[in-house]
């Protein structure tokens, strides 16, 4: 059991099998096979087939399931190509990062548990500079200290 999960994990991960797996495998099912066949030895051709039948079952099953693993990493779609941000369009991207953060971060206030500084860094890919400047507009707001204010 444990070579064909080694055989499928490797399927699954587009890598060459292990020569290990395969052996356990094989050694696996034939010792599987033999006991079985012995078993039903007793009762003739018919006893022989119904004894040897799971170890084939199973045989199959973890062929269909490795080949299974192999074709459907083949067919996932490729990635799309990452589109640069044009060096005019920064600007502005930046500025829609730093709204979307004040906004992200007045919510939290509000609720009584505001983003860290390293939450809003990592949801909106700001700069620490720019992560400071959003947390002091928005702190100096919720208490009543925001410029232009009345």
């Amino acid at each position: 059991m444990t070579g064909s999960l080694l055989m499928l994990r490797s399927a699954r991960l587009g890598i060459a099998v292990p020569w290990l797996a395969r052996v356990m495998l094989t050694v696996a099912v034939a010792m599987t096979i033999a006991g079985n066949v012995a078993f039903g030895w007793a009762a003739g051709i018919r006893g022989i087939l119904m004894a040897g039948w799971p170890a084939a079952a199973f045989l199959m099953n973890a062929k269909g399931s490795i080949s299974f693993g192999r074709r459907s990493r083949s067919r996932r779609p490729e990635p799309a190509a990452v589109t640069q941000v044009a060096p005019a369009d920064t600007a502005q991207v930046a500025h829609v990062a730093i709204q979307a953060a004040q906004h992200a971060l007045r919510a939290t206030v509000a609720a009584g548990n505001p983003l860290s500084g390293r939450q809003l860094a990592e949801r909106f890919g700001l700069s620490r500079a720019q992560v400071a400047n959003v947390r002091s507009a928005v702190l100096a707001e919720s208490n009543g200290h925001a410029e232009g204010g009345e």
